[in-house]
């Protein structure tokens, strides 16, 4: 398909989905059948509906929706699209606004009306997949645990402040104010809120063009940078000891289900983020001469990991330890349900939850004692700190800490936490003992005698 769209044509989804992006800038594609509908095809090929019209002898363009095969959240299929501009078009030729009703939602929208109407149903976010031309599965969106993180901050942190106002009416220092609060708070936890209150906004403003002309993204002006030089600076990576691994390991074999405690122990030997464990389906372990492997994803990139003797020794005994259970799951480690006798009676289709790996790493957080809800350490890793009383003040990607620093280098380092970048894994990953900083001493000495011989 020409990438140069001069004259109009009548726009199918089926030709147009595979338009190709031009990697040099976004191009529009005129419909036959409707003027002033055009789709742009953005540079990063995703393809949106636009009405390019002319109001007050001004030109103006206004983004809709996505081309989609059906319609569903922000998608619009072409005949969909042709009756929406069909619409505002009778609107314009009247000499009215063509997107008055638009106009109006836009002064009054919220951040938690867009939030919950649309964000959440928009592509790029809720967790959905698709079968491409190979017939291989494509995950899209984000994960259902990173679906739920964002409604679990959203309802935190902003439905109860900033999400309730009209967007127009929010001022930088309403943001900043709101902001410090919870930096003093969390100061970690912090930049994580307000990458999502700036991304959510983006995407509204992107969406209400009408919106985007009379105010602008608030949460783009606050200056997070002091914030994060602070939660580096806080940051301590700590290697396990041998004796804190070990109790951790131990304690895997005490834990009541023993699928739960073997994905522990799973974790502990391919170094992977126990999200990405819990992520793995039967159908993703293979052979490979004769070697068991499975690819994880990260941030939408797979990595390969080859299951060491140990690693594939409790591959089997997972296999062997699911059939006590008589519940049939997609995933390897099943995300089981029980009842109050901590007896398993169930299994979803789905992986473990978030709430559900800390259980079992920690158990409940908080408990009742003499009246008081005071801290507890439960789980695997209080069976653990039973006999090793440091292993209370550990959390569970210190696993990943330990293999960082007893790595040989950072970039062996690197691969074995399946990370892109040497500088995540020096900066948050390995620990800087006193030896590392005996050696330089040592080579700090060793280029000063030559220097000054």
């Amino acid at each position: 398909m020409s990438q140069n769209k001069q004259n109009k044509i009548q726009i199918k989804y089926e030709n147009a989905i595979n338009y190709k992006p031009n990697p040099d800038s976004d191009y529009f594609v005129s419909d036959l059948l409707q003027n002033h509908l055009k789709l742009r095809v953005l540079q990063s090929g995703s393809k949106v509906w636009v009405y390019d019209y002319i109001y007050n002898n001004k030109r103006k363009r206004y983004t809709f929706g996505k081309l989609a095969k059906e319609r569903k959240a922000d998608g619009y299929t072409p005949d969909q699209a042709r009756k929406q501009v069909s619409l505002w078009e009778a609107n314009r030729n009247q000499g009215k606004n063509p997107l008055i009703e638009v106009t109006a939602d836009a002064k009054t929208m919220t951040l938690n009306k867009f939030f919950d109407e649309e964000f959440l149903n928009l592509s790029i976010v809720k967790p959905s997949t698709t079968v491409n031309q190979q017939g291989r599965t494509v995950r899209l969106g984000n994960s259902k645990d990173e679906y739920y993180a964002k409604q679990k901050i959203w309802d935190r942190h902003l439905r109860d402040t900033l999400g309730g106002v009209p967007v127009k009416d929010i001022t930088t220092k309403m943001v900043s104010d709101w902001f410090d609060k919870i930096a003093k708070a969390t100061p970690s936890h912090s930049l994580k809120v307000i990458g999502l209150a700036k991304f959510v906004t983006k995407q509204l403003l992107t969406m209400y063009e009408e919106l985007d002309n009379i105010t602008s993204n608030k949460f783009d002006r606050i200056n997070t940078q002091e914030i994060r030089k602070a939660v580096d600076l806080s940051r301590n990576p700590t290697a396990l000891t041998p004796e804190e691994f070990k109790a951790i390991w131990n304690a895997c074999d005490e834990w009541f289900n023993k699928v739960e405690g073997l994905y522990v122990k799973f974790m502990m030997l391919v170094s992977a983020r126990g999200k990405n464990v819990s992520e793995i389906l039967l159908t993703d372990m293979k052979q490979f001469n004769g070697k068991y492997m499975f690819n994880i994803l990260h941030k939408g990139k797979p990595f390969p990991i080859v299951l060491n003797e140990l690693a594939e020794e409790v591959y089997l005994q997972t296999l062997e330890a699911r059939k006590q259970y008589n519940f049939i799951s997609p995933y390897l480690f099943p995300h089981y349900v029980y009842d109050s006798e901590r007896k398993v009676i169930g299994v979803t289709a789905k992986p473990m939850s978030k709430d559900t790996r800390q259980r079992i790493w920690r158990g409940r957080s908080t408990k009742q004692s003499r009246g008081m809800i005071v801290k507890a350490v439960g789980g695997i890793k209080g069976i653990a700190s039973m006999t090793v009383p440091s292993v209370a003040t550990k959390s569970i990607h210190q696993i990943r800490h330990t293999y960082a620093t007893n790595a040989e280098n950072s970039y062996e380092a690197k691969d074995l936490l399946q990370n892109r970048t040497v500088g995540v894994i020096d900066k948050h990953y390995r620990q800087k003992d006193f030896e590392n900083s005996l050696k330089l001493a040592e080579k700090q000495s060793e280029i000063a005698r030559q220097l000054l011989h």
